[in-house]
């Protein structure tokens, strides 16, 4: 397993578009590419579609600056919490890979189709 080392890191910055790539400060990279849940305090919950302007908007908006307070992967799940009022979930795709994230010596993890993760790690 590898160790994520992203909770009390700042998001830099939110892609413009699909996918939704968010930057930390402390160099991890977190993609999804697949419709997430998100609740807390933002203007939109429920699903939301990462290949939705609109969605890429508000989160650009929400997330840039918060803190990252909590990750945690189950099975293929992806689960992320901001500032501790905003949270996003990403689920498996059953057909494509549906997040990843890139550590800062390039380790990884990846989200396959059907919830199977992959792991690359930096050794």
């Amino acid at each position: 397993m590898i160790d994520i080392d992203i909770v009390d890191s700042v998001v830099q910055k939110v892609s413009d578009g699909f996918p939704i790539i968010i930057t930390t400060s402390n160099g991890w990279i977190i993609t999804s590419e697949s419709d997430f849940r998100a609740s807390g305090s933002l203007p939109e919950a429920g699903t939301l579609s990462s290949e939705d302007p609109k969605t890429v908007d508000i989160l650009k908006h929400a997330l840039t600056g918060e803190r990252i307070a909590a990750v945690e992967i189950t099975g293929g799940r992806l689960y992320l919490e901001f500032g501790g009022s905003i949270e996003l979930m990403v689920e498996p795709d059953p057909d494509f890979e549906s997040w990843n994230i890139v550590g800062p010596r390039k380790e990884r993890i990846v989200c396959m189709a059907g919830g199977e993760l992959a792991f690359w790690s930096a050794d």
